[in-house]
C-alpha cells in the first residue's frame, strides 16, 4: 500500500489552483505585516494510475498542474514523436539542487536528464561547493546591506565574482543544461530588488538585465529583435512558478518603465506559464499581480 500510494498518489488543492500555487510562489512585499499573506490552501489526495506511469526527471519536458480534482499535463517545451513524457517528482518553488538530490536517492531513482548527466562525472565536492558559494553570497549580501553598501553597487561589484566562481563547475552553457545555482544569486537580489530600503538606486534598467539573466540561467534563450519592441523566445527553460513569476515581473518593469509593447509581450508569455503551472488561465489577471511588486 505505501508503494502503491507513493507512486500513484499526488495531492491537490480544494480550493482553486490560484489559492494552491500563486500565493506560495509571490508572497507579500517585505514591508507587509503577517496579516497580509493569505490562508494557506487545504490539500486533497487521490490516486491517478496512469500518471503515476510518467517517470521522473529533474528537468522533464511536462509539467502537472489541477483545476478541482482534474490533472492536466502540458509539454514544457516541444516533444519529438516516441519521446517518453517525463516530470519532475519535486515541484519546488525554487529549484534547489541539493533537495532534489536527496529526494533521488531516498527513492532509489535514477535520473538521465540534462542536468543529472553533466554533474554525475563531477566529483561531488564540486556539486557541494556551489551550495556553499550560494550561502555565502546570500549571507554577505544581508551583512554587506546592514553596513549600507547598495544593492546596486553590489550587483555590478560582488556578484560577478561569485557567478564567475559557479562557472568554473559547469561545462556546458545555460542555452545546453540549466545552472540552477547561478539562478539563485540572481533570486536573492531580485528577492530585495523592489524593497523601498535597499532597493534605491536599482533602476528599471538594471532589473530588466537580473530578470533576464534569471530566466538564462535557466534554460530559457530570450532576444530582443533589433530596436523592435519584441521579445523572441526561442526557447522554452525550467517551467516552475517561480519562472511564471519573473515573467510578471519583468511585465511590471517594462510596463513601469513606460514601454508597453514590451510589456505586452512578457505578458503574453506569462500567461503561457500560467496556463502550465496552475492549470488554467481564465483566472490569470495581471492587475492581481501589480499589487505584490
Amino acid at each position: 500500500m505505501r508503494e502503491l500510494v507513493a507512486d500513484q498518489g499526488f495531492c491537490f488543492p480544494s480550493t482553486s489552483t490560484l489559492a494552491a500555487g500563486i500565493w506560495i510562489c509571490l508572497p507579500p512585499p517585505i514591508t507587509a505585516d503577517a496579516t497580509s499573506y493569505p490562508p494557506l490552501p487545504t490539500l486533497q489526495f487521490g490516486l491517478w494510475p496512469h500518471a503515476g506511469l510518467i517517470k521522473h526527471q529533474c528537468f522533464g519536458n511536462a509539467y502537472r498542474s489541477f483545476k478541482g480534482n482534474v490533472m492536466t499535463v502540458r509539454a514544457t517545451r516541444p516533444i519529438e514523436k516516441d519521446t517518453e513524457i517525463t516530470w519532475s517528482y519535486q515541484q519546488l518553488a525554487r529549484p534547489k539542487r541539493e533537495r532534489v538530490t536527496e529526494f533521488l536517492n531516498e527513492r532509489g531513482i535514477h535520473c538521465d536528464c540534462a542536468i543529472c548527466e553533466h554533474d554525475r562525472p563531477k566529483d561531488p565536492e564540486v556539486i557541494r561547493d556551489r551550495s556553499r558559494i550560494v550561502r555565502e553570497h546570500r549571507e554577505l549580501l544581508k551583512k554587506a546591506l546592514s553596513w549600507g553598501m547598495g544593492l546596486k553597487k553590489w550587483r555590478l561589484n560582488v556578484t560577478d565574482s561569485y557567478l564567475n566562481a559557479l562557472s568554473e563547475s559547469y561545462s556546458k552553457p545555460a542555452s545546453e543544461v540549466p545552472r540552477l545555482a547561478h539562478y539563485e544569486l540572481f533570486a536573492q537580489i531580485l528577492d530585495l530588488a523592489w524593497d523601498p530600503k535597499h532597493g534605491q538606486g536599482f533602476d528599471n534598467t538594471l532589473k530588466v538585465s537580473v530578470i533576464l539573466d534569471a530566466l538564462k540561467s535557466v534554460y530559457f534563450v530570450i532576444e530582443r529583435r533589433g530596436n523592435d519592441n519584441v521579445l523572441v523566445l526561442k526557447q522554452w527553460g525550467f517551467v516552475s512558478p517561480c519562472t511564471f513569476k519573473l515573467f510578471i515581473l519583468l511585465r511590471n518593469t517594462y510596463a513601469s518603465s513606460g514601454n508597453d509593447l514590451l510589456a505586452q509581450e512578457a505578458e503574453r508569455h506569462a500567461k503561457m506559464l500560467y496556463k502550465i503551472t496552475f492549470g488554467e488561465d481564465e483566472t490569470f489577471d495581471v492587475r492581481r499581480f501589480q499589487l505584490w511588486f
